[in-house]
């Protein structure tokens, strides 16, 4: 099963969203692109709206500012598109038989690098907000944890059971290897 890209999980959770109208999705689908593409300081609600193809007062008609904006933006991806993208990575991931720890983590660290160049404009925002908003930090990392742990813990006890890591508590595992994440 490939991963799907996050822009694609996030353009179907949009549409699960009975909350958000067509505009209102239009409008996040083009925040995003365009602050991956300037950055969320450089982007002008007029471009948002441009891009949308709706008027700049639906956009302030929705949201509020461009900060609750961003955050509308971020949500889906911090509550459920990357919970998705770690389901779809588990299920990749455990169905390969790997003979050794060193080749699971081989492949690991190349399919996570390819994830993340197929995933490029996702993470510039996330990143480029955690440098400039500390306080956004807290809840990224938050989700980013939760998503780590989640995604490396069904992992951690498949090779336990297979004989291939110490039998330590996988969380305490996933505390040493990733410890200051």
């Amino acid at each position: 099963m490939a991963e799907a890209k996050l822009k694609e999980l996030y353009q179907q959770n949009l549409r699960k969203m009975d909350d958000l109208t067509e505009k209102q999705q239009n409008i996040l689908k083009a925040a995003l692109s365009l602050f991956a593409e300037q950055g969320f300081e450089a982007t002008t609600s007029s471009q948002i709206a441009k891009r949308a193809g709706v008027a700049v007062g639906s956009v302030y008609q929705h949201f509020h500012n461009k900060r609750e904006l961003l955050m509308a933006v971020l949500t889906p991806l911090t509550k459920s598109v990357f919970s998705q993208a770690a389901d779809q990575f588990i299920d990749k991931t455990l169905a390969k038989k790997y003979d050794s720890l060193e080749q699971f983590l081989r492949a690991l660290i190349a399919d996570r690098m390819l994830f993340i160049s197929d995933n490029r404009d996702e993470f510039k925002i996330m990143l480029g907000q955690l440098l400039s908003d500390s306080s956004l930090g807290p809840e990224i990392n938050k989700a980013f944890n939760d998503q780590l742990k989640a995604t490396t813990i069904p992992i951690i006890e498949h090779f336990k059971k297979e004989g291939m890591m110490v039998d330590y508590p996988s969380d305490v595992i996933v505390q040493f290897v990733f410890g200051g994440v």
